[in-house]
């Protein structure tokens, strides 16, 4: 049992960096200033892989800069995982009890299932937790899209307002 928790705590963990990490691979020296991309169009994948990871973090709201999003989402995904979780805790201990007892006594019923309340309640409480990712990561890539429209939009109106001939260049790695 406790193999498993360990195991899934390690697939989350790497599940997380690797999110991160594809994340900061777009973040080379010089790209951000003052806390903005300068030059650079956010990904509205990568938004979405943010807000998909299995945390109950908001990441890819984060990502866009749509900070009171984030703050949503992210406070709806905790308040859904601390009920399952504790909900967890208390039919695991109920199962540790319960079994400790009947291995003392007779071999009958375990206690192991659960009531129909308990898994209409955690089912629930996953089901909107599943929800309220696929939500958020749309909402997410659906931000840094009107973002870089909006960018775009400003890049061509300075553009047209500048006498002469504009050169410009990017170059990414």
């Amino acid at each position: 049992m406790y193999a498993r928790r360990i195991l899934t705590s390690l697939i989350c963990l790497a599940l997380f960096s690797l999110t991160v990490s594809m994340a900061s691979g777009q973040m080379m020296p010089g790209m951000m200033e003052r806390g903005h991309w300068s030059d650079s169009e956010k990904s509205p994948s990568i938004a979405a892989l943010l807000s998909l990871q299995p945390m109950p973090l908001a990441l890819g709201n984060f990502y866009a800069d749509d900070w009171a999003k984030g703050i949503l989402y992210t406070t709806v995904e905790v308040g859904l995982v601390i009920p399952s979780i504790v909900l967890l805790s208390n039919r695991h201990m109920n199962h540790m009890n319960h079994h400790h007892e009947e291995s003392e006594e007779s071999h009958g019923e375990s206690g192991e299932s659960w009531t129909d309340a308990e898994r209409v309640w955690f089912i629930s409480l996953v089901t909107g937790y599943i929800l309220t990712k696929v939500i958020s990561s749309y909402d997410a890539a659906a931000s840094v899209e009107r973002q870089n429209r909006r960018e775009q939009r400003v890049s061509t109106q300075i553009m047209e307002q500048t006498p002469g001939v504009l050169l410009r260049a990017s170059v990414t790695f």
